[in-house]
């Protein structure tokens, strides 16, 4: 009997190790936001990088889950927003976070402790600043937008934010400007940005410019046979051929992903058009020589949704995913996670009239995930975060009126856990879930004396 038991022991932790957690949320602080940049954490969690608030008035937001997308702490930035690409942010060598910041005209970038705390914020160069890389010596690769014509700009920083070079590459011919969306590393050779030179004639180029450790420039490609085209991201792999993704314009836009050589030259390309309009926003390599890309895809019938594919080394499609359960919903950045799945983040608008707040997705290795439905419902009310580990939040309705609401929570076997009666603030109705056994509960809220709204709840620690 004992070996029984052990044996059965050893399937269950079997099982547990195969098992990948997936999760879809709405994270929000009651306001508009937008998460720009996802990152995986030295914790085993995640972090993105997002605006706050509505233009001009851009604020950075940064936030920090554990690996559950469970929100630990969130911070607000004042008046360094902006533009951004999928890569404005990078955990550091002491464990806290540095980002890209737009302040006043000038590119910088801030680093804050592992808490959030603000360190230091160093200023770059007149301009954009749109991504940052960590190096391999724990530095700081920054590009972004020039204040001024078609010019590329890298700059690389020091681990303390100072600047160690600042370089300026003009793109000669009939162009007006240059944004490079995203830059990285590649180990002992140099560095990769990528992006879009603006024409004289109204449309843009996609283009990847190269530069050896001391930032001279090594080669400059654009790809022209894409009139109206753009890069808004590119990742290296082993061998140092590079993979790029963007949009190009034949109509209201198709996805294109490129594998290029060493030296710029394609290796292959796969453009794929919709019905109505796709892009890709975020594209990283994957361990098996391939590639994984995130973005949005909508057709006649369907508002937008995130749009995940996965490509084989070879080009071809392994296999495609218009993931979520939220329509007016956006990719913007994707990360291989630690399980081999994808962590996700972007922003969703359930509707024209609704508010836009951060979404963040985790997926299994094949862009499934099992999340619960947070925000389909008729009248509005959902939780956040969902699953829960410790506390809840009820989003406010649309028919409450601030008017007090009664919050049944029921197990599956239908028998009444909660019951909880608040009025309505700022952010909704804050529940306290630490003490529920883990497990799926459902939700009836009343108001006046009638159900308004049924909903789904996960407590998972």
């Amino acid at each position: 009997m004992k070996n029984y038991m052990l044996i059965i022991i050893a399937l269950l932790l079997h099982i547990t190790a195969k098992t990948q957690v997936t999760f879809e949320k709405i994270i929000t602080s009651g306001s508009t936001e937008t998460a720009w940049s996802v990152i995986r954490t030295f914790d085993g969690g995640y972090a993105f990088l997002g605006n706050f608030g509505a233009s001009p008035g851009y604020d950075r937001w940064l936030v920090k889950t554990n690996n559950m997308g469970d929100t630990l702490w969130s911070k607000t930035f004042r008046g360094t927003g902006g533009d951004l690409g999928d890569r404005a942010l990078v955990q550091a060598v002491d464990h806290g976070f540095t980002f890209i910041t737009n302040r006043n005209g000038k590119a910088g970038l801030l680093h804050v402790s592992s808490s959030g705390d603000s360190l230091w914020e160093k200023e770059l160069f007149s301009g954009i600043g749109l991504s940052v890389a960590r190096t391999s010596s724990w530095n700081y690769i920054v590009t972004g937008q020039n204040a001024t014509g078609p010019v590329i700009h890298l700059a690389l920083a020091g681990t303390d934010g100072n600047l160690s070079w600042d370089k300026t590459y003009h793109v000669s011919g009939p162009f007006s400007g240059c944004r490079s969306w995203t830059v990285m590393e590649i180990p002992g050779i140099g560095y990769v940005a990528a992006g879009e030179i603006m024409s004289n004639y109204g449309y843009s180029i996609p283009f990847v410019f190269k530069a050896g450790p001391d930032g001279d420039s090594t080669w400059c490609r654009s790809y022209s046979w894409f009139m109206g085209a753009a890069i808004y991201s590119a990742d290296t792999i082993l061998n140092g051929d590079i993979y790029v993704c963007g949009i190009e314009h034949n109509t209201d836009g198709n996805t294109m992903v490129m594998r290029l050589n060493a030296s710029g030259d394609t290796v292959w390309t796969s453009v794929q058009t919709a019905p109505r309009s796709q892009f890709f926003n975020s594209i990283r390599s994957t361990g098996d020589g391939g590639a994984i890309a995130c973005g949005s895809y909508s057709n006649s019938s369907d508002t937008s949704r995130v749009y995940l594919t996965k490509y084989s080394a070879a080009g071809s499609i392994a296999w495609q995913k218009k993931i979520g359960n939220y329509k007016n919903s956006y990719g913007l950045s994707v990360e291989p996670a630690y399980d081999n799945g994808y962590i996700i983040c972007g922003q969703v608008q359930e509707t024209v009239s609704s508010g836009q707040h951060a979404l963040l997705i985790k997926t299994d290795a094949n862009g499934n995930f099992a999340g619960i439905e947070n925000h389909k419902y008729v009248n509005g009310y959902y939780f956040y975060p969902n699953p829960a580990s410790d506390i809840t939040i009820l989003s406010p309705g649309s028919i409450s009126n601030g008017n007090p609401v009664i919050i049944r929570l029921y197990d599956l076997f239908g028998r009444e856990v909660i019951t909880l009666q608040a009025t309505q603030s700022l952010k909704g109705y804050t529940l306290d879930v630490a003490d529920l056994p883990d497990g799926v509960y459902l939700a009836a809220i009343e108001s006046d004396g009638r159900v308004i709204e049924r909903a789904k709840l996960v407590k998972h620690h």
